[in-house]
């Protein structure tokens, strides 16, 4: 149990905000799901995986437990699928309109799509429908673009400016890092 400063209960957020989890099916995606709903979130999109539906059945329930008025839908989405992500994107825009907050939390389990058919970053895409925060729980975005450079092909450029501004990192650390 969180110190009672931290406690989400008494610390109620200044407005119902819409939040989405990927990554939600246990451990400390239910309990980010959980804190935002008891918090005073008005919508929470959680995703997980399509081999983790049932578990996240019973965080739906624990959540609605916890605050009877938040909205709750549940999401497959596999994150190393640009298709799935685009398609959890589309269904969050639909069922809440806007999103405040995205928190990737999914768990690192192989090589994962980072771009979506324009260019974008999977994890942009979902606050492209509107202003939000976005939150990482597991995959560093360092980490990311590393493997961004990793995957270029032979004769394709290498421009650690461009990759330092998508992924949101220090270009000359980057360069170090590589």
């Amino acid at each position: 149990m969180p110190a009672p400063k931290f406690e989400p209960k008494t610390n109620r957020l200044p407005k119902a905000l819409n939040v989405c989890i990927i990554g939600a099916s246990k451990g400390i995606g239910a309990s980010i799901a959980n804190a935002y709903a008891q918090a005073g979130a008005g919508g929470l999109a959680i995703a997980v995986r399509p081999s983790s539906m049932k578990e996240l059945i019973a965080v739906e329930q624990h959540i609605k437990e916890s605050n009877p008025t938040v909205q709750v839908t549940i999401i497959p989405c596999d994150i190393t699928s640009s298709t799935s992500v685009v398609d959890l994107a589309k269904r969050v825009k639909a069922k809440f309109r806007h999103l405040d907050v995205v928190d990737v939390n999914s768990g690192y389990s192989g090589p994962v799509v980072l771009t979506v058919g324009d260019g974008t970053l999977l994890t942009s895409k979902m606050c492209l429908m509107s202003t939000c925060k976005l939150y990482t729980t597991n995959i560093h975005p360092m980490e990311a673009a590393l493997e961004s450079l990793k995957s270029l092909k032979p004769r394709e450029s290498l421009n650690y400016t461009k990759i330092a501004k998508e992924y949101s990192i220090d270009q000359s650390l980057l360069s170090k890092r590589h």
